[in-house]
């Protein structure tokens, strides 16, 4: 069943969230990834003369923190809708 709009009743409404997740969350998850962030705690205890192996731990722990920290606050439960019609949100 499509949802339509409260203020006109027009069917031709489309998901805020969908349309915002498509370019700017998939960059942010590239760059804080746990992958990306264990490399990048690998070469920072190098340069510390620490053994490589703690950073990548210290790394991966910390890109799956901030990604279940992520996932968490934006996960609210509600879905926001724009209304190509009228454009109004709801």
């Amino acid at each position: 069943m499509p949802i339509s709009c409260p203020y006109c009743r027009s069917t031709n409404v489309s998901n805020i969230l969908d349309d915002a997740s498509s370019t700017g969350d998939s960059l942010e998850n590239t760059v804080f990834s746990p992958s990306v962030l264990a490399g990048l705690g690998a070469s920072i205890a190098k340069s510390f003369n620490v053994n490589p192996f703690i950073g990548v731990v210290t790394g991966t722990v910390a890109g799956m923190a901030y990604n279940f920290m992520s996932n968490d606050l934006k996960d609210d439960g509600t879905s926001h809708y724009y209304c190509r019609n009228c454009q109004q949100s709801f």
